[in-house]
C-alpha cells in the first residue's frame, strides 16, 4: 500500500483511526486495536519519510472530542498522540468519518484504519471518493484476532468476517483499495501485498 501511495503527486495524507471499544478483539498487544496503533505508526512513518504532510485524526477520550494532529517530516507529534489513545464507545465510526471530512484536503489521500466495516461506513467512504479523495482502508480480520482468545470464539467471529468481506468486496468494486491484516502479520509486509479483502 505504501508503495502505491508514493505514486500520488499530492503530498497530503490523512490517517483516521477507529478506536471503538466494543470492536476490540484479542489480548493486549495481540489485539486488533494494538495492531491498528502499529499500523498508524507504520503508515505515518513511511509517508513522512517520503515527504508527505500527515494529518492524524482520532477521538480523544480525555477531551471528549475529535482531535487532529499534523506532522511534517517528524514522527514525534503522531507518536505523542498515539501514546495517549485508548478505546472508547463515545463515538461511532460513521460519526468519526463525518467529523473528519472537513479536515481531509480535497484531491488528497485518506487512510481509514478500521476495526469494523459496515454498510454505513462503506457509503460514507464511497461519498468521499466521489469528492476526489483517494480512500484506502485497512481492516483487521475479526476471526484471527478472536482466535487468540479461543478457537471456538474465532469460529464464531467467522460470520463477522464474512459480513466485512461483503462490504470490502463492494468497496473494491468501486475502485477503493482495501487491505487486510491478520493476527501475527508483520504490518509492513501486510501493507506491501496487493490490496485484498477478507477471505472466506
Amino acid at each position: 500500500m505504501v508503495k502505491e501511495l508514493e505514486k500520488f503527486t499530492l503530498s497530503n495524507l490523512s490517517i483516521i483511526l477507529d478506536s471503538s471499544a466494543s470492536l476490540v478483539l484479542g489480548l493486549q498487544e495481540e489485539s486488533n486495536f494494538e495492531y491498528a496503533i502499529k499500523t498508524v505508526a507504520t503508515i505515518a512513518n513511511k509517508a513522512l519519510s517520503t515527504r508527505y504532510h500527515v494529518k492524524f485524526i482520532y477521538y480523544d477520550q480525555i477531551k471528549r472530542k475529535i482531535q487532529f494532529t499534523k506532522a511534517y517530516g517528524r514522527m514525534t507529534p503522531i507518536l505523542n498522540s498515539l501514546s495517549k489513545i485508548d478505546t472508547t464507545d463515545a463515538i461511532k465510526v460513521k460519526d468519526l468519518i463525518d467529523a473528519s471530512v472537513p479536515e481531509i484536503e480535497r484531491e488528497s489521500t485518506a487512510v481509514f484504519i478500521l476495526l469494523s466495516l459496515t454498510s454505513d461506513v462503506t457509503q460514507r467512504i464511497i461519498s468521499l471518493a466521489n469528492q476526489g479523495i483517494e480512500s484506502v482502508i485497512v481492516i483487521f480480520d475479526p476471526r484471527s484476532f478472536a482466535a487468540v482468545l479461543d478457537q471456538k470464539i474465532g469460529n464464531f467471529y467467522g460470520v463477522f468476517s464474512q459480513l466485512m468481506s461483503t462490504e470490502a468486496s463492494y468497496l473494491t468494486g468501486e475502485g477503493i483499495r482495501v487491505y487486510l491484516i491478520k493476527q501475527g502479520d508483520h504490518i509492513p509486509e501486510a501493507l506491501s501485498r496487493p490490496h485484498m479483502f477478507v477471505a472466506s
